[in-house]
């Protein structure tokens, strides 16, 4: 069976499938230096989005699956290029769940050293 593809959609913007994997590259304006900081990656649907509700979803990017079928993790970055510049980029697959609430996402990434953001 080929796998469903949203490539041919005609809508402005990235689609997505959900239970499917995604992945992006982040570049930082300085160097992150992975033993220092964690990333926690938030995503959003409306403008009062509730953990509660499943309309916010904040996820580590440590491959730890959260409770709700979601996760995120850091990946190898591919481009031999970017690997040979400085240590300011991040390539990140996540991962969503196969009854995640379709809707447009809002996505933020947040860098912060030790505890929780």
């Amino acid at each position: 069976m080929k796998e469903h593809s949203t490539n041919h959609y005609d809508i402005s913007g990235l689609v997505l499938r959900r239970g499917q994997s995604f992945s992006f590259t982040v570049t930082f304006n300085r160097d992150y230096d992975i033993e220092q900081h964690q990333l926690c990656i938030r995503l959003a649907i409306g403008s009062r989005s509730m953990i509660s509700k499943k309309t916010q979803i904040r996820l580590l990017v440590d491959g730890t699956p959260s409770g709700n079928g979601w996760s995120a993790r850091k990946i190898p970055i591919e481009d031999d290029e970017i690997k040979t510049k400085k240590n300011n980029r991040i390539s990140v697959q996540i991962d969503s769940p196969s009854d995640a609430i379709i809707g447009k996402y809002n996505v933020s990434l947040y860098k912060f050293k030790g505890g929780t953001p």
